[in-house]
């Protein structure tokens, strides 16, 4: 995070390398999130336990991450936001190492 803050620095160069490192990093994620999200549910279920948590995920962090940078920078934190960013990037990492391994297991149940 702290990498791709320091990268944009107002010049048009320094957003465009940003943007493209965070989104680099974004794909890396959503390459195999579709089927993860596959693996996660059995088939019966797979739609409403796939929106839920999602949406619930989306609401709660993606809805309030603007207002605390603003927050965090009109107090002349940024860096918490930052700090903020790396947490959630932590608990998701947790998260998909804790997931179990589905290779095995019959998702029509």
């Amino acid at each position: 995070m702290f990498p791709l803050d320091r990268l944009v620095d107002g010049s048009f160069t320094g957003l465009f390398a940003g943007m493209t490192g965070a989104l680099l990093l974004i794909a890396c994620l959503f390459a195999v999130n579709g089927a993860v999200w596959a693996e996660v549910f059995p088939t019966s279920v797979r739609a409403a336990g796939v929106a839920a948590p999602l949406s619930f995920a989306t609401a709660i962090f993606g809805g309030t991450a603007p207002y605390l940078n603003t927050y965090f920078s009109s107090g002349g934190q940024r860096d918490l936001f930052l700090w903020y960013l790396i947490a959630v990037v932590a608990i998701t990492l947790v998260t998909g190492v804790l997931t179990k391994e589905t290779k095995d297991v019959d998702l029509d149940r």
